[in-house]
């Protein structure tokens, strides 16, 4: 993909539906009516601009990716870019709304062969959840009940599963596990113990929201962290393109972070 970029190439299709061209190249279908992913795509062209050249440029051409919350597709088209035809990308997303988009994004950009879409939701139990799907901020669904403002939210049922359920240990090493699931990381990584411990060289990019967990009295997510910790992995936190260590407890003092859990091995190389 190209690396030039001028101004955004937006396109609206009618029926709530856009389609815009990334910062670096990729095509992504995308709702209009969406304030959280949708509308600074379309005006910038970009999404995390702190976090995603350094996620995606750990990626190697044959290497293995999955993106846990995958939402209209933003990292896992640019992963499948990343990796190409001898690599593959697991992108897991439960929204249905966001299911069609991120399906026809994968096929705009003709990496059908190089992706694999699960329309389930990741958690730390098979069977079925109560999800809380929001009107205006679509990539803000959660498995947890939310109150955002300007915004109402319908509970639907949808399927679920775990990492360690999909992936049985016949996978290829998985370089990279992205997880961004509203308040649900903790989940996620609870039903992925196995998987995690089988991938020793596997990079681990997850949403922190220590604050909230703090306020409301919730260890899990302290548990995940420091359960990173205990795989031989260092967290950090990514500054001017460059992995810098933090420790659990700063983290959980952040509202708001993306946290990286990088093997020890690989960060001291």
């Amino acid at each position: 993909m190209s690396d030039s970029f001028s101004r955004p190439s937006t396109v609206y299709l009618g029926n709530n539906r856009a389609i815009t061209r990334t910062k670096y190249g990729a095509r992504l279908f995308l709702d209009t009516r969406d304030l959280s992913v949708g509308i600074p795509l379309a005006l910038d062209g970009d999404y995390e601009p702190q976090l995603n050249p350094w996620m995606i440029g750990t990626l190697r051409p044959g290497d293995i990716a999955v993106d846990v919350g995958a939402n209209i597709g933003f990292y896992t088209v640019h992963f499948a870019a990343r990796v190409g035809a001898g690599g593959h990308v697991h992108a897991f997303e439960c929204n249905p709304e966001l299911v069609e988009l991120l399906r026809d994004s994968i096929d705009i950009n003709y990496m059908t062969s190089q992706c694999t879409l699960y329309p389930v939701a990741v958690t730390d139990h098979e069977g079925e959840v109560s999800f809380s799907q929001p009107a205006k901020h679509l990539g803000g669904g959660s498995l947890v009940e939310l109150h955002i403002a300007n915004d109402t939210f319908t509970s639907i049922t949808v399927k679920a599963t775990t990492l360690d359920a999909t992936f049985t240990g016949f996978e290829p090493p998985v370089r990279l596990l992205h997880i961004d699931t509203e308040f649900s990381e903790p989940k996620v990584i609870a039903g992925a113990h196995a998987f995690i411990e089988r991938h020793r060289d596997m990079i681990i990019v997850l949403e922190v929201l220590g604050e909230y967990f703090r306020n409301q009295g919730d260890d899990t997510l302290l548990d995940a962290l420091e359960y990173l910790v205990q795989t031989g992995r260092v967290l950090c936190v990514i500054q001017d393109n460059k992995p810098v260590e933090i420790s659990v407890a700063r983290l959980m003092q952040f509202p708001l972070a993306n946290a990286v859990a990088i093997p020890r091995h690989l960060a001291n190389a």
